[in-house]
């Protein structure tokens, strides 16, 4: 927490000035949606509060030395976060246009070939 901004508007805030540093989110909860936040944000690392500091002071080496850290079981529950998130987003975004998930799909897979990356 800080005085005029939360963490994510700060990690925001220092990309938007391009001022690349890396960050690392030490946070007191595990949820999926904080996870998300962080990386979304562009944390280098995410590391519960509850870990010990030997577990912590590894976690900075590592992103300290180029590497993302993320925790292997936070990783896998953030994938599936992300799929359910992604999954309910086209849903909403279907439900707009009144066609089903399998027609958006379809559309975007259109739109995709007629305009390649």
């Amino acid at each position: 927490m800080l005085p005029d901004m939360n963490g994510m508007q700060f990690m925001q805030a220092l990309l938007e000035r391009k001022i690349l540093v890396p960050v690392i989110v030490l946070s007191a909860t595990d949820s999926m949606q904080a996870v998300s936040d962080a990386v979304d944000s562009g944390a280098s690392g995410f590391i519960s509060k509850s870990q010990d500091s030997e577990y912590i002071l590894s976690a900075i080496r590592s992103v300290l030395a180029g590497e993302r850290f993320i925790p292997d079981e936070i990783k896998k529950k953030l994938i599936t976060f992300n799929r359910e998130k992604q999954a309910h987003q086209d849903k909403s975004k279907a439900s707009d246009f009144g066609i089903t998930r399998r027609q958006l799909k379809a559309l975007e897979l259109l739109v995709e070939d007629e305009h390649p990356h």
